[in-house]
């Protein structure tokens, strides 16, 4: 049995994993991508209801969360790392995320721990 195969399958190599993550990206930027399952948001029809007498600027979508301010509920999740072009694309991610004090999540760590090298990304 060729059990380095076998493994291979299961746990692959940081080289396997940078150019997995690498064509992930390229194909999330280049193709057409859905999931075959919705999230069921297509069946939802919001009624607008216009609030002309609202004043927005008395109203507050800040939270916190783990002891930070944010500006609103919201996070930019599931980052990407370990390939050549991930450095520059985490960079302008956390810069927006920064700008619009919003939460910015670190994705997987596994290339990271693998391979030295994509620390940096």
């Amino acid at each position: 049995m060729d059990y380095k195969y076998l493994l291979s399958k299961f746990y692959p190599m940081p080289s396997q994993i940078s150019s997995r993550k690498d064509e992930h990206v390229q194909i999330c930027k280049n193709k057409e991508v859905s999931y075959k399952k919705s999230a069921g948001f297509e069946d939802i029809e919001l009624l607008h209801n216009a609030m002309p007498e609202a004043d927005f600027s008395k109203i507050d979508t800040s939270t916190f969360f783990l002891g930070k301010k944010l500006s609103f509920p919201f996070m930019i999740d599931a980052i990407t790392g370990g390939y050549s072009g991930a450095a520059e694309l985490n960079k302008r991610l956390a810069k927006a995320a920064e700008e619009k004090k919003v939460a910015f999540a670190l994705g997987s760590i596994r290339a990271m721990i693998e391979n030295e090298d994509a620390r940096k990304t």
